[in-house]
């Protein structure tokens, strides 16, 4: 039972862990696709 415990809180981590990458990964995208956009006109 703790062991099972134990890993539904690894994985729950890697979640969390791969939705906070994944929002950075579009928060760095939006900045550089403003940056680049200014950078046309």
């Amino acid at each position: 039972m703790t062991a099972r415990r134990r890993e539904e809180g690894t994985q729950r981590t890697t979640g969390n862990r791969a939705n906070d990458l994944f929002q950075l990964a579009i928060e760095i995208h939006s900045r550089y696709h403003r940056w680049s956009h200014a950078q046309l006109h």
